[in-house]
């Protein structure tokens, strides 16, 4: 297959390759489909198989790995070729081709299509030593099948809205959730005013819509476009659009009223399904058990009133550890500073 000449070669197996794809096979091209990741779906099959889409026509929502799996069904009715785990590193121009020259072999095709996004995904590891021997020994990038989770022990460090909504899936899931917030709420932090659109289905999901609609807040209707000259152009967003699948566009709310929000409604689901919510306690290190391949994340440390603290050191263990501190996260800082980087 790779001295064969097709006559497209699609860069990226995302729903837009496949489509392309699709599309190649509806008028009778041959196709190649080449893609870095393991298998079909780009990130929707990488990092969110489980969340809902909304902006795909035909659906007022649909599953990421639903779409995915119709679109693979859809595009490979034409018997494409689909070369995974590969990446393109050259392209040299030929006489009445080009030469697709990858890490593991060369393919040669008549035109190119580039569907690859943001290119290669990969996700943004620790640059530490030894994070690896931890991944899916209590360190995960993503969740891609909350079933793996269930009826497990989760550790949830960060209460904000990202920590929040980790630890109250979890807990719906059936999980019993310890969620720590080293602050108190409610309290305000330097962050944008905005809830997104998509946000929106999770926060309805979850609770906190009705919550945020009983409040003073306002409705996202329109975007403005400001020069340095002081013009602005404002550009107002497709209300019916919204109306006619159930969603609005988003809302602008203080975040010190969102974020509690969002913390005072997943802490009670938490509670509800057997879990805990401890405020006021700073995690200081991970707990490691095990030596070798062995080794393996088993909770967090720390103590009540931060680092400084007089009070002694407590340690709770899960099957799971989830850092969603942000930028300064305990549970990040701690496995950077235990092998000595900055």
């Amino acid at each position: 297959m790779p001295n064969e000449i097709r006559d497209i070669t699609i860069v990226g197996g995302g729903p837009t390759g496949l489509f392309a794809a699709f599309y190649a096979g509806m008028r009778g091209s041959s196709c190649r489909i080449i893609d870095s990741l393991p298998e079909l779906g780009g990130q929707l099959t990488a990092l969110y198989p489980e969340k809902y889409i909304f902006d795909v026509g035909g659906y007022a929502k649909v599953l990421a790995k639903d779409l995915v799996k119709n679109q693979v069904e859809q595009a490979l009715q034409f018997h494409p070729d689909v070369i995974l785990d590969e990446q393109v590193q050259e392209v040299v121009r030929k006489d009445d081709h080009f030469e697709m020259r990858c890490v593991h072999g060369t393919y040669l095709t008549r035109s190119i299509v580039i569907s690859g996004g943001k290119g290669a995904f990969e996700p943004m590891p620790l640059k530490c030593p030894g994070y690896e021997e931890f991944m899916h020994k209590g360190v995960e990038y993503a969740v891609k099948d909350p079933e793996a989770f269930r009826d497990k022990n989760v550790v949830v460090v960060g209460g904000g809205p990202a920590g929040s909504a980790a630890a109250a899936y979890n807990a719906i899931n059936g999980c019993k959730v310890l969620l720590i917030e080293k602050e108190f709420w409610p309290r305000d932090k330097a962050c944008g005013d905005a809830v997104g659109g998509k946000s929106l289905s999770h926060v309805e999901e979850l609770g906190v819509l009705e919550m945020i609609e009983g409040t003073p807040h306002y409705s996202v209707d329109s975007i403005v476009f400001g020069s340095a000259s002081g013009d602005e152009v404002r550009v107002m967003l497709p209300k019916e659009a919204y109306e006619e699948m159930g969603m609005q566009s988003g809302y602008a709310l203080p975040r010190v009223q969102f974020d509690y929000m969002m913390f005072k409604r997943c802490s009670e689901i938490v509670r509800q399904n057997g879990g805990s919510v401890i405020q006021g306690f700073a995690v200081s290190d991970v707990v490691v058990e095990g030596e070798g391949e062995a080794k393996s994340i088993v909770g967090v440390s720390g103590k009540v009133g931060g680092r400084r603290s007089i009070e002694p050191e407590l340690s709770f263990t899960s099957a799971l550890t989830i850092g969603a501190g942000g930028y300064n996260c305990p549970v990040a800082r701690a496995i950077t500073e235990s092998y000595g980087e900055p």
